[in-house]
């Protein structure tokens, strides 16, 4: 039990290494769409705070 349970995290950690790859790998490709990421994680940095007041 204890061994499938570690597979799973294991498995779980390759799929996300494999995600981060291909998205780096299209944002490589598409300098347009790595510009608009960038807007738009900057967009929700600004708004952070707001969020976080709210939340108190």
């Amino acid at each position: 039990m204890a061994q499938m349970m570690m597979e799973e995290t294991q498995l779980k950690e390759l799929f996300k290494q494999a995600m981060v790859e291909v998205l780096q790998e299209i944002l490589d490709n598409h300098p347009g769409l790595s510009q608009l990421c960038q807007r738009h994680a900057q967009e929700r940095e600004e708004l952070t705070p707001c969020w976080n007041e709210s939340a108190v």
